[in-house]
Formats: structure tokens, C-alpha cells, sequence
């Protein structure tokens, strides 16, 4: 039950994302001017979810040999929980749309919640766990497109 729950978040999320990105974000050019303070931090948010699984993935690999593949989902489906609050509350202070700092805050409390492993695992268990790489994939996309459509704007207007 909670899963579905978690899944339904996750990808109502990132279309929210993908909506508020190609609606106001990058058409609007005083909100690119704006976000131009945030361009290197678009960067970090824009890598961070790759970095973190490499990270996790040497890490499990050499030092925790147990749990595999449930700490590799683990970590990929929570990195981009970590990257859409911090983009959201990145967009909020470019833009100051309460309503972004509002699925900030969500995303911000589903990425607490699902740190601790044994949060995640109570939650995604047997098949529930592909689920979650594959809601986890399609949020990585919505957030990669999005950046990535801010960026290019930025670059184009100056």
C-alpha cells in the first residue's frame, strides 16, 4: 500500500517537474537571468543523482557485500528524491513560487523518510524494488531533461 503510494509521488513529481520546467522556466526570460545564479548548482544538481550511485555502487561493491542490489535501488530511487528538492528550492529562490517551495519541502520529506534503509525495505520488498528503479529511472529523466532545458536557455540568452 505504501509503495503505490511512494510510486505515485515519485512520478506525479517529476511530471510536475517537467511541466513547471517547460511552462515557466525556460520561457520566461527574467527567470533565466535569475537562474544564472543558480547555473553551476543546475550542474551539481544534474550530475548529483550519477555520482551518488557510483559512489554507492564502489562502496557496495568493496565494503558492504550484503544487499547488493537492494542498496544500489535504495540509493538511486533516494538520490533523486535529494535532487528534486534541491532543484524545486533552487527554482523557488529564482522565482519565489511558494507553490515550488511547497514540492521542495515533499520531496525534501520523501528523501528523509526513505534514507534509512530499513525505511525503504519495509516499503519495496520482492518486485515493488524493479518498480522502484524503474520510477527512479523515469524521474532521473524528468530531472535530466529539465536541467538541461533550463541550462541550454541560460546559455542562449547570453
Amino acid at each position: 500500500m505504501y509503495s503505490l503510494l511512494f510510486l505515485i509521488l515519485s512520478l506525479l513529481l517529476g511530471f510536475i517537474v517537467f511541466v513547471i520546467t517547460n511552462q515557466s522556466l525556460s520561457k520566461d526570460p527574467e527567470i533565466g537571468n535569475l537562474m544564472k545564479k543558480y547555473f553551476a548548482r543546475l550542474y551539481f544538481v544534474k550530475y548529483a543523482p550519477i555520482a551518488a550511485f557510483v559512489t554507492l555502487l564502489v562502496l557496495t561493491l568493496f565494503h558492504y557485500h550484503s544487499m547488493v542490489e537492494l542498496r544500489l535501488s535504495h540509493a538511486w530511487y533516494v538520490a533523486q528524491f535529494w535532487t528534486y528538492s534541491a532543484f524545486l528550492f533552487f527554482s523557488f529562490l529564482a522565482t519565489k513560487k511558494y507553490m515550488l517551495f511547497g514540492l521542495s519541502i515533499l520531496s525534501l520529506i520523501m528523501a528523509i523518510y526513505n534514507t534509512p534503509i530499513y525505511h525503504y525495505k519495509a516499503i519495496f520488498h520482492g518486485t515493488n524494488v524493479i518498480i522502484s528503479d524503474i520510477v527512479g529511472f523515469l524521474m532521473f529523466c524528468s530531472m535530466w531533461v529539465a536541467s538541461s532545458t533550463i541550462i541550454r536557455s541560460i546559455k542562449s540568452s547570453t
